[in-house]
């Protein structure tokens, strides 16, 4: 591929005077991005063709989720490459507004994940291709188009070029956002020397949170450089997605084993720890324990360290509980983890050596704390360090949704035996909630998202009153109205439970009324199968 020297002026890339094919009202998804606050991490920040992408009822990925679930990397093998190479041709050899459209409406229809690698082998086998033209193609996708898949595209080609001062300004505004981060990641494998790359990776791994940061952190696996790995054991780990995706990464790439044989680790470096062995213990998507061979050592060393810190950290209280379930967890095949290390006396040691710690009295007086913050992870930690203990949390958690309405208290409230408890909530519930609005009629709706946020709730009330025969009917009557099937599946095993018996005959009214109604064909079974006395499944 011969190079290019051209279309950089003040470290900025250009597209060329190539004709805009979109509605001109479009905002480019570059230009979205770039007038955004630079500090700003973009990871829940939803793009301008979303409405494009999910419609309506639609399940609406989080950004990058899609091309993070199905796979790390760019993709093979793609059925529309062909078709975009034959475009992308004709587009080259003559920019015209009909090539160009011709060319979008083909990326449009392609996936960048699965077509990446096919297009990229059939540019590299081509000869006859005009690179001067194409290099314009793909400034002008990346920075000028207003669709996800066009972008990707045209970061996908920019990855191709050897350059000497490739576009960076282009690709990190652009690799920001977690949909933008796995290209952003192979093109700037492929644009910068290695003396660079982890670098320009380190500083775009800690602007993204969510698949981004997944995606980046995992290309920074082989990194030798002290400062990454010392940002991976306290920080790197990090995400919105799972904290297991990169546990393994993390604890193997950033050295754990040895930064926890210092003398005196700081504290980031024990939490990171704690965090770490809790995910590795967890499992997951990705390589846990069973994968780590450093893992008794790890584990013992932080143990050891704990014992000789004060108890200021719920979440280090949180992971010694992990560590502690696991090591006496005797239904777990210990026997393929023997030879790293997992011997019976070595858990053993590692559970005496927590017992101890777990029962300090400052543990408690921070779970009291925690409860009773404002803040809703304090509260988080707290309530979790409360469960572990089995200490009873219910009556923080109606203060606070008593306190503040957009709070999502109610799974847990209704998880309880005390009917008086029950009472109070329904109580509450009909203050908060309003019923009208919940009850547009039954529809398709998956409920998922923002704006289903209070059928969430209504969900949950309706599934904690299946051991409570006779209360709160009137959330199930709402419930049969509700555009979201799964609170009108949870009336049908709420009553299910309850047995015909307890149902007054205004709910059966509304039953019967609610079949005829119903869109959903297995709802409507389920609902003739309830009327009629069968057992629901």
């Amino acid at each position: 591929m011969q190079k290019i020297l051209s279309y950089f002026a003040n470290n900025r890339v250009i597209a060329g005077e190539i004709p805009k094919i979109w509605n001109v009202s479009d905002v480019s998804i570059f230009d979205f991005l770039i007038g955004r606050d630079p500090e700003e991490i973009f990871w829940d920040v939803r793009l301008p063709d979303d409405e494009k992408v999910s419609g309506p009822g639609e399940m609406r990925w989080a950004p990058g989720a899609f091309d993070g679930a199905f796979g790390h990397h760019g993709g093979s093998g793609g059925i529309n490459a062909e078709g975009v190479f034959s475009a992308l041709q004709r587009a080259c050899k003559s920019l015209t507004g009909n090539n160009l459209r011709s060319l979008y409406d083909s990326l449009m229809k392609a996936h960048a994940l699965e077509n990446a690698d096919s297009l990229i082998s059939m540019i590299g086998e081509t000869s006859s291709l005009n690179t001067d033209a194409l290099f314009r193609i793909a400034v002008w996708l990346a920075t000028q188009s207003p669709d996800r898949e066009p972008v990707k595209f045209g970061i996908v080609l920019l990855g191709i070029f050897e350059v000497p001062s490739p576009p960076l300004d282009v690709l990190m505004t652009l690799g920001r956002h977690d949909e933008f981060s796995l290209y952003v990641a192979i093109a700037l494998h492929r644009v910068l020397p290695g003396s660079q790359l982890d670098r320009v990776l380190y500083l775009l791994a800690k602007q993204v949170y969510g698949w981004g940061r997944v995606q980046i952190v995992e290309r920074l696996a082989e990194t030798s450089d002290p400062e990454i790995k010392n940002w991976m054991l306290r920080e790197g780990y990090k995400n919105g997605v799972m904290t297991e995706y990169l546990a393994y990464t993390c604890a193997v790439a950033g050295g754990l084993v040895d930064a926890l044989r210092q003398e005196a680790p700081d504290d980031a470096l024990l939490k990171g720890a704690g965090d770490i062995l809790t995910a590795l213990i967890s499992g997951g998507p990705a390589e846990d324990m069973s994968n780590y061979e450093d893992g008794p050592e790890a584990t013992l060393l932080f143990v050891q360290h704990m014992q000789h810190r004060a108890a200021s950290d719920l979440e280090n209280f949180t992971s010694l509980h992990a560590i502690k379930s696991f090591v006496e967890d005797e239904a777990y095949d210990w026997g393929d983890v023997e030879n790293f290390g997992w011997t019976p006396s070595l858990r053993q040691n590692i559970s005496s050596i927590v017992a101890p710690i777990m029962e300090k009295p400052e543990w408690l007086v921070l779970i009291n704390q925690g409860l009773a913050a404002a803040d809703d992870s304090a509260f988080f930690v707290a309530s979790t360090a409360a469960w572990h203990l089995r200490l009873d949390t219910w009556k923080h958690r109606f203060e606070r949704q008593k306190a503040n309405s957009d709070r999502s208290e109610w799974y847990y409230l209704m998880q309880t035996e005390d009917s008086g408890r029950i009472s109070r909530t329904l109580d509450l519930a009909r203050q908060q909630l309003n019923l009208d609005d919940l009850t547009a009629g039954p529809a398709l709706e998956n409920g998922l998202g923002p704006k289903f946020k209070e059928h969430g709730a209504l969900e949950a009330v309706i599934q904690g009153l299946g051991q409570f025969p006779k209360m709160g009917e009137e959330f199930l009557r709402a419930g049969l109205q509700s555009p979201v099937i799964r609170s009108r599946n949870a009336v049908i095993r709420t009553l299910n439970s309850w047995g015909r018996e307890n149902w007054s005959s205004g709910l059966i009214e509304a039953l019967e009324a609610s079949i005829s109604k119903e869109p959903d064909e297995a709802v409507r079974e389920r609902l003739g199968q309830l009327l009629s006395g069968n057992q629901v499944q």
